[in-house]
């Protein structure tokens, strides 16, 4: 077995496989108004590679396609990846949002991540102190 990035030339052998194997993957994914067949056609796959592509080149996701004895079997995407602020780069970042990072304690970062999860923006999951505009 072996991971490697998804590639544009396993859009319909993706597309066979998860047709196929509709009845085991089907409860794990998200209901959907539209047909099992049609979500899952080689457009599909080209609009789902460029999407998770797109988060990783942001850091956020990590997908691999899965070969076995070099024919594609499935995939895996790691999702959803946050990067704590707090590291050994921290001392790169603007004054203003370094100064109101230390402001919290790890466990106000903890709770700040999970809001990010459920966040339209980073912004709104770090709340601003009053008086402080990081617009500048």
């Amino acid at each position: 077995m072996e991971l490697h990035p998804l590639r544009r030339g396993d859009a319909a052998e993706w597309s066979r496989l998860r047709v196929a194997n509709e009845a085991w993957l089907s409860p794990w994914e998200p209901s959907h108004a539209m047909p099992w067949r049609d979500r899952h056609t080689p457009p599909a796959y080209r609009a789902m590679r460029r999407s998770v592509l797109q988060r990783a080149r942001m850091g956020t996701s990590l997908p691999f396609a899965i070969r076995v004895e070099g024919r594609l079997a499935g995939q895996v995407t790691i999702d959803n990846i946050v990067r704590v602020l707090r590291s050994r780069f921290q001392d790169k970042l603007p004054t203003d949002l370094r100064e109101r990072l230390d402001r919290y304690s790890q466990d106000e970062l903890d709770e700040i991540v999970e809001r990010s999860a459920t966040s339209a923006s980073a912004e709104e999951a770090l709340p601003e102190p009053a008086g402080t505009n990081l617009d500048r």
